[in-house]
């Protein structure tokens, strides 16, 4: 399982739940979330805002993943497929941050030449 020792960037967001009953807060799940290695996780938080060790790591590979920014601290990571992840930040400059840092990740990841010689 992927720690986030040494990432490049951690904190608290709000995961859209999708499947909201209609007077359901749909942000109303915490997510411990971290770049590391041009991937992005994401891990349960608990009510104390702090990462939930034992819980399952979903983890997002920015070569097939793009940040796509939204509104009021909001963005989405969005899959080649058309699949969303759904994510809100506490403030909108805290938003921003989360969407610049992983679009520079993104940028560093290393995609894989066609041409290249295997060894």
């Amino acid at each position: 399982m992927e720690s986030p020792d040494g990432a490049e960037h951690e904190g608290i967001l709000s995961k859209k739940k999708l499947d909201h009953k209609r007077f359901e807060d749909p942000y109303k799940h915490k997510a411990y979330c971290w770049l590391k290695n041009c991937f992005f996780y994401i891990q349960d938080a608990d009510h104390h805002r702090q990462r939930m060790a034992n819980a399952p790591v979903q983890s997002f590979d920015l070569l097939v993943w793009k940040a796509v920014g939204d509104e009021k601290g909001k963005f989405s990571l969005e899959h080649n497929s058309g699949t969303l992840v759904k994510l809100k930040a506490d403030s909108v400059a805290d938003g921003d941050t989360w969407l610049n840092k992983i679009r520079a990740a993104a940028q560093l990841a290393v995609r894989p030449s066609h041409n290249a010689p295997h060894t």
